[in-house]
């Protein structure tokens, strides 16, 4: 009777588990390019710009660089739009540091910097640039290049809003719909939506739509609808999915749980609600109405609701599958701090779905979602150093990031740390330490490790050989879906165990 041992699996695979908007925007005003202008227009545009910068003319350098970034003129170039931005932000141009911030935000032309494209939005507010002082807001918000702190992501936000800045108008109502360094107020958080909608930004009448929806912050309801038309002809999309499920939609009890729950109010739960209607738990399956809400969550900056339109569209729940989407949302849930929106965009840049692939950006992503407490962050990161994968490989990181998932119950983490022990990898080999970890996995739900327990029992490590007890971890492995696992409990079934 020959036992069969589960493999060591290396990665998870992206899976649902229980705003949006605009991210670090460029304030460069791009021109919208004519069909009719003629290649030597262009190229005697670009000439001009040219001669302005080497002029020393700093908003020269500027729409230079913005044609380098946009490929405007020119064929696209980052590099190039790096040294244009550097060279109008030396020469005092606050929207040239700002967009060079963008760059080292983004990672276009440069490696991304976070610390320095906090120095650059510095800079740039400290100039009176509305954007830049957005940009450093959302800097503070998310810790971002810097210490979070929600009370200077307001001043900054305050500021770039009394320069009339619609989505910096937006973010401080939606401080006020948390209350984040803030008491709660939807009265101040619908006068600052107001600002944000009248400013021609889609977010602010969004915003609107979901107070008024509520019932918060207003005596009345029946301009919702209005604000959802209004934000979805500014090319609010998910605005446009919402107004149509309201005003479409013959289900009254979907269209009442729609109006009804409000990010921030955690009984109310958008993206509980739309996790519920993908499990089809407590009402019937609808991969459409979790969508809705979770793009209501999202777009009122709840991670929760961005990382579960992300894997809406990873699986093609609902929709038709788009890993560029799914990167999209992602990577929107990782900037509001959700691990698990942080540790799916480690998997996508991990496997290059959506993206190329790159162990070095999905080592990057797997730390942010380790370090907001996501033990499935951890277990990947521990594994990128176990095989050596955008990293020197080195078994005492991994052991270490194995261990952390662990202590946050990730069922993997404690199986791979308990493969260490068993096999003695980059520590001393320990039957009873790994028997200890594989019971630990095993009792989450983790059938490779009742599979290996079965082993230990059926072979005498680190416990008396015991037949009977083997078969019944190998039972457990099966019934948790394990094909080695049902092939070891069939052998000992025929060898009359």
């Amino acid at each position: 009777m020959k036992f069969t041992k589960s493999a060591l699996p290396l990665f998870l695979a992206l899976g649902a588990l229980a705003g949006c908007s605009i991210i670090f925007p460029s304030s460069h005003n791009d021109t919208v390019k004519n069909d009719t202008v003629t290649n030597n227009e262009e190229a005697a545009n670009i000439a001009r710009l040219v001669q302005a910068c080497d002029s020393n003319d700093a908003k020269g350098c500027l729409d230079l660089g913005g044609a380098y970034r946009d490929g405007e003129g020119v064929k696209q170039d980052y590099n190039q739009a790096i040294y244009y931005f550097e060279k109008s932000c030396n020469l005092d141009e606050k929207v040239g540091c700002n967009d060079l911030g963008v760059s080292y935000e983004r990672g276009q032309g440069v490696r991304q910097d976070f610390s320095r494209a906090y120095a650059y939005y510095e800079k740039a507010c400290n100039s009176n640039n509305d954007y830049g002082c957005l940009n450093l807001g959302m800097s503070y918000r998310i810790g971002q290049g810097t210490k979070q702190d929600f009370g200077l992501a307001k001043t900054y936000y305050e500021k770039a809003c009394n320069m009339n800045n619609g989505v910096g108008c937006f973010r401080l109502g939606i401080l006020y719909t948390h209350g984040l360094s803030v008491k709660k107020d939807y009265n101040r958080a619908k006068t600052y939506f107001e600002k944000s909608c009248d400013l021609k930004d889609p977010n602010g009448c969004f915003g609107l739509g979901a107070l008024f929806f509520a019932g918060k912050g207003s005596k009345h309801n029946i301009t919702a609808e209005d604000y959802y038309e209004r934000a979805c002809r500014g090319t609010h999309y998910p605005a446009c999915d919402i107004y149509k499920e309201l005003t479409e939609s013959n289900d009254r009890v979907f269209v009442q749980q729609l109006k009804t729950c409000v990010t921030g109010d955690t009984k109310n739960s958008c993206s509980s609600l739309g996790i519920a209607y993908v499990s089809g738990i407590g009402v019937t399956q609808d991969y459409g109405k979790a969508k809705a809400l979770f793009i209501k969550d999202c777009s009122m900056h709840n991670g929760t609701g961005c990382t579960e339109l992300g894997v809406l569209y990873n699986n093609g729940q609902g929709v038709k599958q788009d890993y560029t989407l799914s990167e999209k949302y992602a990577k929107m849930a990782c900037r509001l701090l959700n691990g698990l929106g942080c540790f799916n965009l480690g998997i996508l840049y991990n496997y290059g779905r959506g993206v190329s692939q790159d162990f070095s950006k999905a080592k990057i992503y797997y730390e942010k979602a380790c370090s907001l407490h996501n033990g499935h962050g951890c277990t990947n990161l521990g594994s990128l150093y176990d095989n050596g994968q955008g990293v020197r490989r080195d078994f005492s990181q991994a052991k270490y990031y194995y261990e952390n998932a662990c202590k946050l119950k990730n069922s993997l983490g404690c199986f791979d740390l308990g493969v260490m022990y068993d096999e003695g990898k980059g520590v001393k080999r320990d039957f009873n330490q790994a028997k200890h970890l594989y019971e630990k996995a095993c009792k989450l739900n983790y059938a490779g490790a009742c599979n290996n327990l079965g082993i230990f029992y059926a072979r005498g490590n680190g416990v008396r050989q015991n037949i009977p007890t083997a078969k019944s971890y190998f039972k457990k492995s099966c019934d948790l879906g394990s094909q080695e696992g049902c092939n070891n409990y069939r052998l000992a079934r025929q060898n009359g165990y």
